[in-house]
C-alpha cells in the first residue's frame, strides 16, 4: 500500500510520498509468494490423498481467493459505471475480458491493478494440487526442490525460453520460484536446529534491506526480472523458515494490532489501489505544501487499515466462513452418499 502511494504520487504529481522511502515496496509481492507457498505446504501437507480431499482443498481456495475478490470488483465496476469521468480505467468493458477479469485468467485487462499476483496464486494452487496424488511427502519435497534448482538454473544461464504465449509466459514466470521456496521452507523449517535460526533471520534481513537501499532507479519491479527473485525472493525464504523454527518454540509473539493486521491483509490489498489513485489524484489538485500533502496521505494510509480491519472483521470472515462450512457440509453429503 504504501509502495503504491509512493508511485502513483510519481505518476501523477510532481510531488513525492515521504521521499520515496517506501519504494522498494513492490518486493512485498515477493514475501506474498513465498510466504503463499509456505501457508498451504504447511496447512495442507498432512492431509490424507485422495479425490475427495483435493476437492475439498480446491474448493476452499475458491472461495478464499474468489469470494471477497468479486465482491470488490462488483463495487469498482459500478464506480466506473457510475461515475466514469471521475473513476476511469483503460478496463474494456466487452465481454470476453469481463469472463478473463472475473475468473483471473492469464493475460487478463485489470480493472484492479494488483489482480495479476492473484492469476499467479490461482495458478499455484493448482500446481500444488498434485500433493494429493503423492502418497509420499518426501517425494513431493524432491520433485518441488527439483523444481526450483532447475528453474534458478536455467534463469542463472539466461536460458530461459523466449516469450511466446500467455500460458506458456505463467508456467517460466520467474516469480513461480518464489512459491516453490516457500513450499521448501513449510517442509524443512522443523528440521532446522534452533541455533541456525537468528543467522538466517539476520541473514535475511540484512540482504533485503541491502537489495531494497540500491534499487532505486533499477528495473528490478519488473515481475519478469530474474534478479528481483533472487534479490527479494530469497531474503523472505530464510526469514519465514528461521521465524518459523522460532515460533514453534513459542519464541515469537506479536501485538493484537499485528494480528488484526494481518488478518485484513487480503482486505486491505484488494482495496488499497484504486483508493490510492483517488487520493493522490485529488490532494495534488488541492494542495500545494508538500508537508500538507504527506500528512493527508499518511492519515489516508491509516484509515485505510482502519477500514480494511472493519471489512475484514463485518465482510470477509463472516463470508469466507459462511462459503467454507457449506462446502464441507456438501462435501461430507456426497461423500456419506
Amino acid at each position: 500500500m504504501l509502495f503504491h502511494f509512493s508511485s502513483v504520487t510519481r505518476q501523477y504529481t510532481e510531488q513525492s510520498f515521504l521521499m520515496d522511502v517506501f519504494s522498494f515496496g513492490f518486493a512485498g509481492v515477493d514475501i506474498f509468494f513465498v510466504i503463499s507457498g509456505f501457508i498451504i505446504s504447511y496447512t495442507t501437507i498432512c492431509l490424507p490423498t485422495g479425490l475427495a480431499n483435493l476437492k475439498t482443498y480446491l474448493l476452499k481456495r475458491i472461495v478464499r481467493v474468489y469470494a471477497i475478490y468479486w465482491l470488490v470488483i462488483a463495487c469498482f465496476l459500478f464506480l466506473q459505471l457510475t461515475f466514469p469521468s471521475q473513476y476511469k480505467t483503460p478496463f474494456p468493458l466487452d465481454l470476453g475480458n469481463l469472463a478473463a477479469t472475473v475468473l483471473l485468467l492469464p493475460g487478463h485487462i485489470m480493472l484492479n491493478g494488483v489482480s495479476w499476483t492473484l492469476t499467479h496464486e490461482i495458478f499455484f494452487y493448482l500446481c500444488f494440487s498434485v500433493i494429493f496424488f503423492i502418497p509420499s511427502r518426501k517425494t513431493f519435497l524432491a520433485c518441488t526442490s527439483t523444481i526450483v534448482i532447475f528453474l534458478l538454473i536455467i534463469y542463472s544461464f539466461g536460458l530461459h525460453p523466449p516469450d511466446s504465449n500467455v500460458l506458456f509466459d505463467l508456467l517460466f514466470f520467474p516469480m513461480n520460484i518464489e512459491f516453490g521456496l516457500g513450499v521448501i521452507a513449510a517442509m524443512v523449517f522443523g528440521y532446522l536446529p534452533e541455533r541456525l535460526c537468528m543467522p538466517l533471520i539476520v541473514a535475511g534481513a540484512t540482504m533485503f534491506f541491502f537489495f531494497a537501499a540500491h534499487q532505486q532507479n533499477n528495473p528490478l519491479a519488473d515481475p519478469g526480472s530474474f534478479q528481483r527473485v533472487v534479490m527479494f525472493g530469497i531474503p523472505p525464504f530464510l526469514m519465514v523458515a528461521g521465524l518459523c523454527r522460532l515460533e514453534l518454540k513459542g519464541n515469537v509473539g506479536g501485538s493484537g494490532f499485528l494480528w488484526s493486521l494481518g488478518n485484513a491483509s487480503y482486505s486491505l490489498y484488494l482495496l488499497h489501489l484504486p483508493v490510492v489513485v483517488v487520493v493522490v489524484k485529488y490532494s495534488d489538485f488541492f494542495i500545494n505544501s508538500p508537508l500538507i500533502y504527506n500528512l493527508v496521505l499518511v492519515s489516508a494510509s491509516g484509515a485505510l487499515v482502519l477500514f480494511s480491519m472493519w471489512f475484514y472483521r463485518k465482510v470477509e470472515r463472516p463470508l469466507t466462513r459462511m462459503l467454507s462450512q457449506l462446502i464441507v457440509k456438501r462435501v461430507s453429503a456426497s461423500t456419506i452418499s
